[in-house]
């Protein structure tokens, strides 16, 4: 075991902000997490068309499962960040989030109040480059229309040109506004960019796309800009905020979620996962740098490391080798004990393979000598898989467990982990 860290080298979380199904303040997160209560429901038809959900599933267009985790509600005003709402219209829903999250994050760490420099600031947001409901908007404008306008000219020849023109432009027309003032709202890697913009962060400014740990890893390079002395106060965030049909249908053709449109991780009953949508922002400093400022602190993260399996079986199968090398890396780097394990914010997709691979990780990593009962929780079970947000959000339950010295769990390790 290593030498243990010194306290310049742990990262204490100053403030967060969150939206989420359970709520979008942390308060309101919170208080619905810690009463295990259930915020999945049906889609909105105004996220994804009924019509997916009509007739016999068939794995291409029409979907087995309509059930997930929304948060339609984080509603953000535009010119609040000088966006116009005529151009807000055609900007991507994760921009403004992050602008609205990050400030909301910033003053619950009172930057503000404490009218703090933030020129060594940086703002690293986790997030898929999947296309978003403003890209696929204008796509359909630019390419579909007139894609569908060739194929009516080929199987109905007798259409005059000017009335094809006439279709292409009641198409065009029917998916709303597109100028030149909402390009910049299209492009998912600029996001980061827009937020260094609003307030002044002058260090890095990028996105990560690391899969459903997206937001563990903008943490970890958080960490390594404190810890370098290239930063002194650090955003870290994860988003997914997302939702079409052609995203849904990925998951249903992978048959990945769930047939009984329940999300239940490491249950005997689990059969897939449910699609969730939030994200949420933390405020990192030093932990020595926090105490000075007299800073709110909610948890103190000792380390962070990185792997992936390598040559697997699968890229979509984790392997039990690859999660038991980043725990090692992990707990080493920190100079702790396994030992002190006393409670596991688990991945927890309720996928069989998925929960399969993590419990037996868990039971060779940790195995019987945890010294009191480790508790083991995912937070999947309450809001559903918020993909490219769901690690950011699970840091964010276990900080606020921490701090209202609160236990929200599933089950125990020793006794429940067979």
């Amino acid at each position: 075991m290593s030498e243990k860290k010194t306290a310049n080298q742990d990262i204490a979380i100053v403030g967060m902000s969150i939206f989420s199904p359970a709520g979008d303040s942390v308060e309101e997160f919170w208080q619905g997490i810690s009463e295990g209560k259930d915020f999945i429901t049906d889609a909105p038809s105004d996220v994804i068309d009924p019509y997916h959900f009509e007739g016999t599933p068939n794995g291409v267009d029409r979907f087995y499962c309509k059930r997930g985790g929304f948060s339609n509600a984080f509603k953000v005003d535009p010119l609040r960040y000088g966006i116009l709402p005529v151009a807000a219209n055609g900007i991507e829903p994760d921009q403004l989030i992050s602008m609205a999250g990050a400030e909301q994050a910033l003053a619950d760490a009172g930057v503000f109040e404490k009218n703090i420099p933030l020129k060594k600031g940086s703002i690293i947001i986790g997030k898929g480059n999947f296309s978003g409901v403003v890209p696929l908007r204008s796509l359909e404008i630019i390419r579909m229309a007139r894609q569908f306008t060739s194929i009516l000219k080929t199987t109905l020849p007798e259409l005059k040109d000017e009335d094809l023109e006439k279709v292409k432009e009641a198409y065009q027309s029917k998916q709303g506004r597109y100028q030149a003032d909402m390009a910049i709202g299209t492009m998912p890697n600029l996001v980061a960019s827009l937020v260094a913009n609003k307030f002044d962060l002058q260090g890095p400014a990028y996105t990560v796309d690391a899969a459903c740990a997206s937001g563990i890893v903008a943490i970890n390079h958080s960490m390594e800009l404190l810890r370098s002395g290239e930063c002194d106060i650090a955003v870290a965030g994860g988003m997914h905020s997302a939702h079409s049909a052609m995203f849904w249908g990925a998951f249903d053709m992978l048959g990945a979620m769930s047939r009984k449109q329940k999300i239940a991780p490491f249950s005997e009953d689990a059969d897939g996962l449910l699609v969730g949508q939030g994200g949420g922002f933390v405020v990192l400093k030093t932990l020595k740098k926090a105490e000075e400022d007299g800073d709110k602190i909610y948890a103190v993260i000792k380390e962070s490391a990185i792997c992936s399996d390598g040559a697997g079986t699968h890229v979509t199968v984790t392997s039990v080798e690859g999660q038991v090398r980043v725990l090692e890396k992990a707990w080493e780097k920190a100079g702790m004990n396994p030992e002190e394990l006393g409670y596991i914010e688990a991945h927890g997709t309720a996928t069989v393979v998925g929960d399969k691979t993590e419990i037996k990780t868990l039971k060779t990593f940790f195995g019987d000598n945890t010294h009191n009962k480790a508790y083991v929780g995912s937070v999947k079970s309450n809001i559903g898989h918020a993909m490219p947000a769901a690690g950011m959000i699970g840091v964010i339950k276990a900080a606020l467990a921490l701090y209202h010295k609160k236990n929200t769990t599933n089950f125990t390790l020793r006794k429940s982990i067979t």
